[in-house]
């Protein structure tokens, strides 16, 4: 359960079209639905989804008509060292990794990941990250394999823990 000291500490990190985010806490966020009557229900489907794939999304604490309480996720420590490295191979270049790997998944063409990967494995953290952005991406296919995703770098986080989470996924 949330403090109310943790909810005095709020502090604005920024929102988009559904809702405006906070911190609350250390590692936790509070997503605050922007609309009157709160979250639609296909957002609190969507939001109920979390708990039940705790590989794939972040914790959530507290689930109300309009707001969500959650684990805050951070940038990928490792992503900038990725696209630079996807860029001098000229492997995906100018495209979102996670959506390249998404794609080839999904569609079952492993051909350019295994390029890939065959490039990357003198370059160990380059192949060790690539190895995980796989797995973390077939564990969502695996979870929801008849649901067209938007996947993208760009909702991809780490917990605290530093284990790849989604944090906004249109199922």
């Amino acid at each position: 359960m949330i403090k109310l000291l943790d909810i005095l500490k709020e502090t604005y990190l920024g929102g988009g079209e559904q809702g405006k985010v906070y911190t609350v806490g250390k590692d936790k966020i509070k997503k605050q639905s922007n609309f009157l009557d709160g979250f639609t229900q296909d957002e609190l489907y969507f939001y109920n989804q979390f708990n039940k794939y705790p590989n794939i999304f972040p914790k959530i604490y507290e689930l109300t008509k309009s707001y969500v309480i959650m684990d805050r996720l951070y940038d990928i420590p490792d992503l900038n060292n990725v696209l630079n490295y996807l860029e001098q191979i000229n492997i995906w270049r100018d495209e979102d990794p996670m959506t390249m790997i998404y794609y080839s998944l999904k569609n079952n063409d492993l051909s350019e990941i295994n390029t890939l990967l065959n490039k990357a494995k003198n370059n160990k953290t380059i192949y060790n990250s690539l190895l995980k952005y796989i797995k973390f991406t077939q564990n969502i296919l695996d979870a929801f394999p008849n649901k067209s995703i938007d996947f993208q770098t760009s909702n991809v986080g780490v917990d605290s823990n530093g284990d790849l989470k989604i944090f906004d996924l249109v199922l």
